[in-house]
């Protein structure tokens, strides 16, 4: 299955993101965490679940609503966990990758769920602002290792992107020269944010081509905030 033509990934507009505006929700404190997303041109972080999760999280009850880790979903009458096997030990906290969606994660997901009732999936676009000092950061997929790989602060963040970076088994991967400057060496590595990321965080929402129409014809009985749905080249 071909992800990038799925979702309309375009490689050429990757290289455009450094253009666009970052966000401005830092204000005017500098940390170490903004200066990154600045330098590097980071416009998001993506998170994908099951679309039939998304009333909730872009709910009305702004107190309550927002994307929520394992600990919380579990607290939750109303959403579905995805990863219900949380090797990485982490389960406090809600996986994120950068700018890009972990298409090797995702492809696995959707063939283990397909048979699923609720089989349909959706990508949340989260303002990158959210990146803290309780944040983690991991260079590949957090469960390698139970997570030993997991590390804190801005110069494990800026360690995604180094020109070689550790995978599984004692692998390594190796930055391609021709990756944006906003995208992390590895295409499994993640940034992984404590608790709960409020909806006033997140920037928008892009649905699969095969489900799109149906799925913004679905939004229109609960969406009262008008989310903004584009096509993922458009986040990009």
């Amino acid at each position: 299955m071909n992800i990038n033509k799925i979702f309309g990934f375009m490689e050429e507009k990757l290289k455009k993101t450094k253009t666009r505006p970052i966000s401005k929700n830092y204000g005017v404190i500098s940390t170490p965490y903004k200066n990154i997303i600045q330098k590097r041109g980071i416009t998001c972080l993506c998170h994908f679940t099951k679309s039939s999760n998304l009333p909730f999280i872009f709910g009305n009850d702004d107190s309550n609503n927002g994307l929520m880790s394992t600990t919380h979903i579990a607290q939750s009458k109303y959403l579905q966990q995805i990863d219900k096997r949380r090797f990485d030990g982490h389960e406090d906290y809600i996986s994120c990758s950068v700018q890009k969606i972990n298409t090797r994660f995702y492809n696995f997901r959707e063939r283990k769920n397909k048979d699923d009732l609720f089989h349909e999936w959706a990508i949340v676009f989260i303002d990158p602002s959210v990146i803290n000092n309780t944040s983690l950061f991991c260079q590949t997929n957090a469960a390698v290792r139970n997570g030993a790989l997991i590390e804190s602060g801005p110069t494990a963040f800026e360690s995604l992107f180094n020109k070689v970076t550790l995978a599984a088994r004692g692998r390594k991967t190796y930055r391609n020269a021709n990756y944006p400057p906003n995208r992390p060496t590895d295409m499994q590595a993640e940034v992984m944010i404590k608790d709960r990321i409020p909806k006033n965080k997140l920037l928008g929402v892009a649905f699969p081509e095969h489900s799109r129409n149906y799925e913004i014809k679905r939004m229109k009985f609960w969406n009262s905030d008008n989310i903004d749905i584009r096509p993922w080249e458009e986040w990009e």
